[in-house]
Order: C-alpha cells, then sequence, then structure tokens
C-alpha cells in the first residue's frame, strides 16, 4: 500500500492523486494544513475510500527553538511542551485529547502520539513508552473500532546501536498493538556505509515488527526506499513530494532557511531515483553515445516519463506533473511486492543491479549527475539489506 505523505504545499497532488489512483491513501500533516481544511480535505478523500491517518506530530513539542507553522491552530498541545506535561497525572488528558482530535475526522487508522527517542537509556525512551502505554489504555475505554497504530520515531543515534534498536523492539513487542506507524532518521547526507548500516537496522525493525510479530506496519517519510520496506514485511509506506517528506528528521522543524525554489525532477522506476529533468534528464535524450540509453530510463511508471519517451516538445514540468510522477512510480514499485520475502528479496535484488547499471551508462554516455541524482543510494540499498539478512539471519 502506498500513501502520500501529506506536508509542504501538497493540498493539489493529494487531490490529484487520490482520484487518479496514483495512491492508496494519505497520512495528514497537521503542521501544514489549517484546521478547517485539514477536516474539509479529509472529507474529500474519504469520497474515494482512501486509507488516511493523522500523525499527530507531537516530537515538536520537545524542540527548543522548532518552526511549528499550523499546529499551534489545533491547541492539541502547547509548544513547547513544558516536561510537566509528561507527568503520570498529565499525561492520560494529553493523549485523550489527541486521540479524540481523530476520533472526529473521518480518518480510517489512529495513531497514537509519540517523541522522537535519541537514546533507549534517556528520558525520551520513557516518554515514547508511556504515550504508548497510554494510547492503548485509552482505547481500550473508547467506543471506536478503528484500528489504533501506536508509534516509534527512531533518531540515528538509536538506529546506529544494534543493542538499543533491540532493546526498542522488546518495548514495542510488549504491547498488543493494532499496528505500528515507524519513522526513522535516515539523513541521505551522510556516507553511504553510515546510511546502509542505519538503514539496515530499520529493516530490521520492520521484518520483525511484520514478519515475525506479524502486525500491520506502516512507515512514514520513506520516499523511494519504502519499496524496501514493503519487500521486508511492511503493509505500507508514504513518501511525499517535497524533500523533506522523503525521509524524517526533527531538524525539518527548525528555522525557515529560505533559498531558492527546487529544480524540476523527474522520478523514475528504472533508476529507482531521480534526474533533474533540464541538466540531466535533456541531455541522455539527447546524446548518442548510447542509442537505448533514453528509451531504457523513460521504461516504466508514469504519464511525464511517457512524454518524454515521445520525443518532440518538452513536455509540462511543474510541480504537480512531477510530483504524479513520483506517485506513480511509488505505486508502481508498492504494486510489484508479492508478500513472499524471498521472493520479494530476490527481486529487489535484481532491479536494484539493473538500476546500478543504467546509472553506469549515464556516466559513460557522459551525463554529469549532481549528488541527488548520483545513484549512490543502489549502493547504499544493496548493502543495506546484506546487513540486514545478516542481521536476521535470512
Amino acid at each position: 500500500m502506498f500513501l502520500i505523505q501529506a506536508g509542504h504545499q501538497s493540498s493539489t497532488h493529494i487531490a490529484e492523486g487520490l482520484p487518479e489512483g496514483r495512491a492508496d491513501g494519505v497520512i495528514w500533516s497537521p503542521g501544514d494544513e489549517k484546521p478547517e481544511l485539514l477536516e474539509q480535505r479529509m472529507a474529500e478523500a474519504a469520497e474515494h475510500d482512501a486509507v488516511q491517518a493523522v500523525d499527530p506530530q507531537l516530537y515538536v513539542g520537545l524542540l527548543e527553538d522548532a518552526n511549528p507553522k499550523r499546529l499551534p491552530e489545533y491547541e492539541l498541545f502547547d509548544l513547547p511542551l513544558p516536561p510537566r506535561q509528561f507527568s503520570a497525572r498529565r499525561l492520560a488528558g494529553l493523549v485523550e485529547g489527541i486521540l479524540d482530535f481523530q476520533v472526529e475526522l473521518p480518518s480510517t487508522h489512529l495513531i497514537a502520539p509519540t517523541v522522537a527517542v535519541s537514546s533507549m537509556t534517556d528520558r525520551s525512551a520513557q516518554v515514547a513508552l508511556n504515550l504508548a502505554e497510554t494510547a492503548l489504555d485509552l482505547a481500550d475505554e473508547m467506543d471506536d473500532e478503528r484500528p489504533l497504530f501506536i508509534s516509534a520515531a527512531a533518531e540515528r543515534s538509536v538506529l546506529a546501536d544494534s543493542e538499543s534498536v533491540d532493546v526498542l523492539l522488546d518495548e514495542l513487542t510488549t504491547h498488543e498493538a493494532d499496528g505500528y506507524y515507524l519513522l526513522f532518521e535516515i539523513d541521505p547526507s551522510i556516507d553511504p556505509a553510515g546510511q546502509a548500516s542505519l538503514l539496515s537496522e530499520a529493516l530490521y525493525i520492520t521484518y520483525t515488527l511484520g514478519v515475525i510479530q506479524e502486525r500491520p506496519v506502516w512507515v512514514g517519510y520513506a520516499g523511494l526506499s519504502g519499496y524496501l520496506y514493503r519487500a521486508v514485511g511492511a503493509e505500507a509506506f508514504a513518501a511525499g513530494w517535497f524533500q523533506k517528506q522523503q525521509w524524517f528528521s526533527t531538524g525539518h522543524w527548525g528555522p525557515g532557511g529560505g533559498g531558492r525554489a527546487p529544480r524540476s525532477r523527474i522520478y523514475l522506476e528504472s533508476i529507482l531515483g531521480s534526474l533533474l529533468i533540464d541538466a540531466e534528464l535533456m541531455p541522455a535524450r539527447r546524446q548518442r553515445r548510447d542509442a537505448n540509453l533514453a528509451v531504457d530510463l523513460l521504461r516504466g511508471a508514469g504519464a511525464l516519463a511517457a512524454e518524454h519517451a515521445e520525443g518532440g516538445a518538452v513536455p509540462d514540468d511543474s510541480r504537480s506533473v512531477c510530483a504524479a510522477q513520483l506517485f506513480e512510480v511509488c505505486a508502481a514499485l508498492d504494486d510489484r511486492v508479492a508478500g513472499d520475502l524471498d521472493i520479494d528479496l530476490e527481486r529487489v535484488a535484481l532491479e536494484l543491479s539493473a538500476a546500478a547499471d543504467l546509472y553506469t551508462r549515464l556516466g559513460a554516455a557522459g551525463i554529469e549527475l549532481d549528488g541527488r541524482s548520483s545513484g549512490s543510494q543502489i549502493t547504499v540499498w544493496q548493502a543495506a539489506i546484506e546487513e540486514f539478512q545478516d542481521r536476521a539471519g535470512i
């Protein structure tokens, strides 16, 4: 199942993506929607039988200098949250208010609030555990049949330590949760070996909860790497058009830095990544060193890819068109998952190898790629899968 991760300037993309069948549903972001518009847009999505849930985004409450965007308009919790709010006496009221807010919306699933965990030995871990336990206790008292997913937001420091991951899993599997909503901090700017190590642990968490524990697992802010999470047992992954909707970090809630609008990108099923349209895809279309390169790159999902494959005039590369292309690629990758671990991992390995070959051909054809287009994520994913298989004994 592919879900759109709502966020920065995403409303138009969601309105178009659901009727067109580019996604199965949405994980909504209160921080990016006015309260009255959130309810309206969720009602519209419900008309398309969309899967819907709201990420409560309580993890923003612990940040000292956060840019809370529209969160204060909901009055769900103070920003920043004072430490006393997490006392046993106050916690139930905090969680109850957040769950009641979701109950009143046309969501199909409820998501328990959580905080980002930086270490399994510090206060953040205990607060996250208390929030999950309180949400489950309150759900037992609620007259509501919707599944309640407990949340876990693992920062890089937790994923970097396999013993901490084991402790986290021990805590998560203590509860009889209906499912899990997982957020992993895997910064694409760190070195590839570090990324691979973090991703392998995230895959192990997903596998343990989804396959061993046989519970539904949703991985938020996954981007195209959601394909890997689905292959190891996740029921759903989420991706949004804006770059910060493709990997999780509380740092995304820092003061706005401004800057210019991003250049147009096309996400391609063939390379499991993206290319800048003007500086990378168009030169690949024009070059003559590899006659079949453009055809092979553009083979796969997406109307924008199909238009480029036809040649001729340059297609519309507006943000909504590029977002639609990303969502179609994500939906196509999701459709490939068979639900059999061995089959899915074998297929992913073959497709990563094929994608790596295309990146090699891009270089041989003289196409210079920037950092986000370089294909380095393919190497990261290959290494992460190998590390995950060793960790899981597969």
